[in-house]
Protein backbone atom coordinates (compact mmCIF):
# COMPACT_ATOMS: atom_id res chain seq x y z
CA UNK A 1 0.00 0.00 0.00
CA UNK A 2 1.35 3.51 -0.95
CA UNK A 3 1.30 4.85 2.49
CA UNK A 4 4.04 1.99 3.47
CA UNK A 5 6.56 3.83 1.30
CA UNK A 6 6.92 6.73 3.24
CA UNK A 7 9.09 4.52 5.49
CA UNK A 8 12.15 4.34 2.36
CA UNK A 9 11.72 8.46 1.45
CA UNK A 10 12.04 9.13 5.27
CA UNK A 11 14.93 6.80 5.60
CA UNK A 12 17.01 8.54 3.01
CA UNK A 13 16.01 11.74 4.96
CA UNK A 14 17.21 10.80 8.02
CA UNK A 15 20.39 9.43 6.84
CA UNK A 16 21.30 12.76 6.05
CA UNK A 17 21.58 13.87 9.81
CA UNK A 18 24.03 12.38 11.93
CA UNK A 19 23.55 11.18 15.63
CA UNK A 20 20.45 12.53 17.50
CA UNK A 21 20.37 15.89 15.97
CA UNK A 22 16.73 17.60 16.01
CA UNK A 23 14.56 20.14 13.90
CA UNK A 24 13.17 23.00 15.22
CA UNK A 25 10.68 24.48 12.55
CA UNK A 26 9.80 27.71 14.67
CA UNK A 27 6.14 26.51 13.99
CA UNK A 28 3.17 28.11 15.65
CA UNK A 29 -0.27 28.43 15.03
CA UNK A 30 -1.70 32.09 16.04
CA UNK A 31 -4.58 33.01 18.13
CA UNK A 32 -6.73 34.11 15.21
CA UNK A 33 -6.19 30.62 13.36
CA UNK A 34 -7.16 29.06 16.34
CA UNK A 35 -10.18 31.41 16.57
CA UNK A 36 -11.27 30.29 13.00
CA UNK A 37 -10.65 26.81 13.39
CA UNK A 38 -13.39 26.90 16.68
CA UNK A 39 -16.03 29.07 15.09
CA UNK A 40 -15.59 27.33 11.81
CA UNK A 41 -16.12 23.92 13.46
CA UNK A 42 -19.53 22.17 12.30
CA UNK A 43 -19.83 18.20 13.15
CA UNK A 44 -23.11 18.28 10.84
CA UNK A 45 -20.99 20.07 7.63
CA UNK A 46 -18.22 17.74 8.55
CA UNK A 47 -20.43 14.45 8.34
CA UNK A 48 -22.04 15.81 5.11
CA UNK A 49 -18.73 16.56 3.81
CA UNK A 50 -17.38 13.15 4.02
CA UNK A 51 -20.75 11.14 3.24
CA UNK A 52 -20.36 13.02 -0.22
CA UNK A 53 -17.04 12.31 -0.62
CA UNK A 54 -17.85 8.52 -0.01
CA UNK A 55 -20.70 8.69 -2.69
CA UNK A 56 -18.77 10.32 -4.96
CA UNK A 57 -16.07 7.71 -4.59
CA UNK A 58 -19.01 4.86 -5.49
CA UNK A 59 -20.30 6.61 -8.42
CA UNK A 60 -16.62 7.08 -9.50
CA UNK A 61 -16.13 2.84 -9.09
CA UNK A 62 -13.07 3.97 -7.64
CA UNK A 63 -13.09 0.83 -5.45
CA UNK A 64 -12.41 2.89 -1.97
CA UNK A 65 -12.56 0.76 0.88
CA UNK A 66 -13.03 2.49 4.03
CA UNK A 67 -13.44 0.69 7.79
CA UNK A 68 -16.65 -0.05 10.18
CA UNK A 69 -16.67 2.74 12.65
CA UNK A 70 -14.99 1.65 16.06
CA UNK A 71 -17.24 0.97 19.00
CA UNK A 72 -16.92 3.58 21.81
CA UNK A 73 -14.84 1.45 24.04
CA UNK A 74 -12.46 0.28 20.81
CA UNK A 75 -12.00 4.39 20.11
CA UNK A 76 -11.81 4.70 23.76
CA UNK A 77 -8.77 2.71 24.20
CA UNK A 78 -7.20 3.39 21.26
CA UNK A 79 -7.41 7.52 21.16
CA UNK A 80 -5.70 7.07 24.95
CA UNK A 81 -2.62 6.74 22.94
CA UNK A 82 -2.09 10.17 22.42
CA UNK A 83 -1.00 12.16 24.98
CA UNK A 84 -3.82 15.24 25.17
CA UNK A 85 -7.83 15.30 23.75
CA UNK A 86 -8.34 15.63 20.40
CA UNK A 87 -10.21 18.22 18.19
CA UNK A 88 -14.16 17.35 18.26
CA UNK A 89 -13.78 17.62 14.49
CA UNK A 90 -11.29 14.58 14.53
CA UNK A 91 -13.01 12.69 16.81
CA UNK A 92 -16.44 12.88 15.01
CA UNK A 93 -14.37 11.81 11.99
CA UNK A 94 -12.81 8.62 13.37
CA UNK A 95 -16.28 7.81 15.05
CA UNK A 96 -17.66 8.02 11.28
CA UNK A 97 -14.96 5.53 10.02
CA UNK A 98 -11.87 4.28 11.16
CA UNK A 99 -10.07 5.17 8.28
CA UNK A 100 -9.58 3.18 5.11
CA UNK A 101 -8.08 -0.10 4.06
CA UNK A 102 -7.12 1.42 0.88
CA UNK A 103 -4.89 4.22 0.25
CA UNK A 104 -6.80 7.52 -2.05
CA UNK A 105 -10.13 8.66 -0.16
CA UNK A 106 -8.77 12.44 -0.50
CA UNK A 107 -7.00 13.40 -3.84
CA UNK A 108 -4.40 10.76 -3.26
CA UNK A 109 -4.28 11.10 0.13
CA UNK A 110 -5.03 7.97 2.64
CA UNK A 111 -7.28 8.54 5.66
CA UNK A 112 -5.55 6.57 8.41
CA UNK A 113 -7.23 4.55 10.66
CA UNK A 114 -6.93 5.33 14.41
CA UNK A 115 -4.13 2.16 14.93
CA UNK A 116 -2.20 3.44 11.94
CA UNK A 117 -2.53 7.10 12.42
CA UNK A 118 -1.41 5.69 16.66
CA UNK A 119 1.40 4.03 14.86
CA UNK A 120 2.97 6.69 12.88
CA UNK A 121 2.79 9.48 15.28
CA UNK A 122 5.06 6.98 17.24
CA UNK A 123 7.46 7.09 14.29
CA UNK A 124 7.58 10.13 13.49
CA UNK A 125 8.01 11.30 17.33
CA UNK A 126 10.63 8.92 17.44
CA UNK A 127 13.04 10.13 14.26
CA UNK A 128 14.65 14.08 15.67
CA UNK A 129 14.67 14.62 12.21
CA UNK A 130 11.17 15.14 11.79
CA UNK A 131 10.79 18.01 14.47
CA UNK A 132 7.34 16.34 14.98
CA UNK A 133 5.45 17.62 18.44
CA UNK A 134 4.16 15.24 20.76
CA UNK A 135 0.82 17.13 20.08
CA UNK A 136 0.85 16.66 16.24
CA UNK A 137 -1.74 14.45 15.39
CA UNK A 138 -1.44 12.85 11.78
CA UNK A 139 -4.91 11.74 9.92
CA UNK A 140 -4.01 11.94 5.94
CA UNK A 141 -0.73 10.64 4.58
CA UNK A 142 0.45 10.07 1.27
CA UNK A 143 3.88 9.04 0.98
CA UNK A 144 6.19 11.72 2.73
CA UNK A 145 3.57 14.11 3.60
CA UNK A 146 0.89 14.35 5.95
CA UNK A 147 -1.66 16.13 7.57
CA UNK A 148 -2.79 16.63 10.76
CA UNK A 149 -4.13 18.83 13.80
CA UNK A 150 -2.34 19.87 17.11
CA UNK A 151 -4.82 18.73 20.46
CA UNK A 152 -4.67 20.31 23.76
CA UNK A 153 -4.99 19.23 27.14
CA UNK A 154 -8.87 19.68 26.75
CA UNK A 155 -11.03 19.22 23.61
CA UNK A 156 -11.40 22.43 21.25
CA UNK A 157 -14.03 22.17 18.66
CA UNK A 158 -12.01 22.60 16.02
CA UNK A 159 -8.51 22.68 14.88
CA UNK A 160 -6.44 23.78 12.55
CA UNK A 161 -4.95 21.42 9.56
CA UNK A 162 -1.55 21.33 8.90
CA UNK A 163 0.28 20.26 6.40
CA UNK A 164 3.64 18.74 6.95
CA UNK A 165 6.39 17.82 4.00
CA UNK A 166 9.23 16.50 4.46
CA UNK A 167 11.28 18.97 2.10
CA UNK A 168 9.27 22.14 3.71
CA UNK A 169 8.43 21.06 7.44
CA UNK A 170 4.67 22.35 8.54
CA UNK A 171 2.20 24.87 6.93
CA UNK A 172 -0.92 26.44 7.51
CA UNK A 173 -3.33 24.92 5.07
CA UNK A 174 -6.83 24.57 6.31
CA UNK A 175 -8.76 26.66 8.57
CA UNK A 176 -9.69 23.02 10.09
CA UNK A 177 -11.05 19.75 9.32
CA UNK A 178 -14.65 20.81 8.56
CA UNK A 179 -13.74 23.03 5.94
CA UNK A 180 -10.54 20.61 4.40
CA UNK A 181 -13.60 18.16 3.85
CA UNK A 182 -16.04 20.85 2.37
CA UNK A 183 -12.65 22.06 -0.17
CA UNK A 184 -12.49 18.17 -1.25
CA UNK A 185 -16.15 17.19 -1.93
CA UNK A 186 -16.81 20.82 -3.63
CA UNK A 187 -13.87 20.26 -6.06
CA UNK A 188 -14.97 16.62 -6.53
CA UNK A 189 -18.54 17.47 -6.85
CA UNK A 190 -17.62 20.37 -9.21
CA UNK A 191 -15.51 17.88 -11.29
CA UNK A 192 -12.44 19.40 -10.32
CA UNK A 193 -10.95 16.52 -8.93
CA UNK A 194 -11.63 13.27 -11.42
CA UNK A 195 -10.80 9.52 -11.10
CA UNK A 196 -9.43 7.70 -14.45
CA UNK A 197 -7.99 3.95 -14.84
CA UNK A 198 -7.66 3.28 -11.02
CA UNK A 199 -6.44 6.59 -9.96
CA UNK A 200 -6.19 10.52 -9.66
CA UNK A 201 -5.88 12.33 -12.71
CA UNK A 202 -3.16 15.50 -12.72
CA UNK A 203 -5.38 18.38 -12.12
CA UNK A 204 -5.52 20.25 -16.16
CA UNK A 205 -5.71 23.94 -13.66
CA UNK A 206 -4.53 23.90 -10.34
CA UNK A 207 -5.64 27.38 -9.66
CA UNK A 208 -9.24 25.62 -10.17
CA UNK A 209 -9.16 23.70 -7.01
CA UNK A 210 -6.51 26.80 -5.30
CA UNK A 211 -9.85 28.84 -5.90
CA UNK A 212 -12.32 26.21 -4.28
CA UNK A 213 -9.71 25.90 -1.25
CA UNK A 214 -10.37 29.86 -0.95
CA UNK A 215 -13.99 29.88 -0.89
CA UNK A 216 -13.31 27.66 2.59
CA UNK A 217 -10.39 28.86 3.91
CA UNK A 218 -10.09 32.37 4.81
CA UNK A 219 -6.59 32.58 6.08
CA UNK A 220 -5.22 29.36 5.17
CA UNK A 221 -2.28 28.78 2.01
CA UNK A 222 -3.00 26.03 -0.17
CA UNK A 223 -0.37 24.09 0.46
CA UNK A 224 1.18 23.49 -2.86
CA UNK A 225 2.68 25.31 -5.72
CA UNK A 226 0.30 26.86 -8.39
CA UNK A 227 1.91 27.43 -11.86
Amino acid sequence: MLRSLFITSVGLLTMSCSGDESYDHGFAISASQWALANQQADLNLLQDSANAIESWHAQAKTGILLNSALSDQQYGELVGEFPCALPQEVQALWKWKNGESTDYFIWYHGFLSLEEAIEQYNYLLSEPIFGWQKNWIPFFQFQDEWYFVECKNEPTAGAPVIHYFTESGPSYAYTNLTMYLATMAEAMDRGVLTWREGWWNDLDDRKKLVAIHDEYNDLAKFPYAVE
